[in-house]
């Protein structure tokens, strides 16, 4: 009866081990799948930020070409004011 009783418990405990151990196997399965789809993730997310950054390059640059741009169009300007007042000291 002892040893029956000590091998049905035996029996139950391994099985209990196999169904922690499958349980265990599922969530390191999920965990695996999770974790490719975060890598997956994190490299668009660097590409992004990559394209984002060449954008704000190119901004940037386009942003300079204004400025000189500017700056000419007041050399222009300030230009066109000499001779307007000279011309007015002439009349």
């Amino acid at each position: 009866n002892s040893a029956a009783s000590a091998m049905n418990e035996m029996e139950s405990t391994v099985e209990e081990v196999a169904r922690r151990a499958q349980d265990t196997r599922g969530a390191v399965d999920s965990t695996s799948e999770l974790t490719g789809k975060v890598q997956k993730r994190v490299a668009e997310t660097i590409v992004n930020i990559r394209q984002q950054a060449e954008q704000v390059n190119k901004a940037s640059a386009v942003t300079d070409e204004l400025q000189k741009y500017g700056q000419n169009i007041d050399g222009i300007v300030d230009a066109i004011r000499t001779i307007a007042e000279q011309t007015n000291l002439l009349a």
